[in-house]
């Protein structure tokens, strides 16, 4: 899966206090932030094992490549993402992944209708022609 990686991804600040994350195991806890770094702009990266312990982890020596489809596993039970196939691969969707980032990008429904009016928001601004 080609990766369209931000720079200067942040983690949310919620993720410390977050009783899924406090759940898992100390792998995945390890794990899931190096996740949600490597993903691209829509919250998602490939669910390949190689792949994932390649992107994410290689210098994690106690995280082996095999391992990597069972923390994906306790993180898909916990409801923190969703490990899907596509048609040629299997990926992996951050869940709050758009809460965390508030972003209206592609494949995010448009909620700018919300916002009209409100002072200081982009929506409330005369447009440029």
């Amino acid at each position: 899966m080609r990766r369209a990686i931000a720079r200067g991804r942040i983690l949310p600040q919620s993720l410390s206090t977050d009783p899924r994350y406090g759940r898992l195991s100390l792998k995945a806890q390890v794990l899931y932030p190096l996740l949600w770094i490597n993903c691209d702009d829509q919250g998602r990266l490939s669910g390949d094992p190689d792949e994932v312990k390649y992107a994410t982890c290689p210098s994690v020596s106690e995280i082996a490549a095999e391992e990597i489809p069972a923390l994906l596993e306790q993180m898909e039970v916990k409801g923190m993402i969703r490990v899907y196939t596509t048609s040629r691969t299997r990926a992996v969707q951050m869940l709050d992944w758009w809460r965390s980032n508030g972003y209206n990008g592609p494949g995010r429904p448009d909620m700018s209708h919300r916002l009209a009016g409100k002072t200081g928001c982009a929506s409330s601004l005369p447009l440029k022609r």
